[in-house]
């Protein structure tokens, strides 16, 4: 399913941020405070596993975005109609605890990371 809505080429170059981010936690740097509840400076090795199985859904929702663009040719219509919707439902949940988190940075950036990324999933799944 090709759009036009440049929808797709925004959630892949917003998920790429996010595994910048990730892949920085991952590697120790100091900015901990977004991620995680940001109860630490630098992840303890619990996180850090957290962080890679972050990076790897975040690739897996870019790859449904590819798709979305025409760039991968993985999945039929029908299939990528409904990864789109499960895709917009599991962030739209994220949102929740993200806006709830004690960390300030984290519910500012995480809150914008994830509502974008969700609305334009849900641009995807409409379109």
């Amino acid at each position: 399913m090709i759009t036009v809505t440049g929808a797709e080429y925004a959630a892949i170059a917003v998920l790429a941020l996010f595994v910048v981010v990730h892949l920085a936690l991952i590697l120790g740097a100091p900015c901990g405070v977004v991620a995680w509840g940001g109860s630490h400076r630098r992840l303890p090795v619990g996180y850090r596993i957290a962080s890679g199985l972050a990076v790897v859904v975040a690739a897996v929702f870019a790859g449904v975005a590819g798709e979305n663009a025409g760039i991968t040719h993985l999945f039929g219509a029908p299939v990528l109609g409904v990864l789109n919707w499960l895709v917009f439902g599991f962030l739209a949940l994220v949102i929740v605890p993200i806006v709830l988190s004690p960390s300030i940075p984290e519910r500012f950036f995480g809150g914008i990371i994830s509502t974008v990324v969700a609305a334009l999933f849900l641009v995807m799944a409409l379109g």
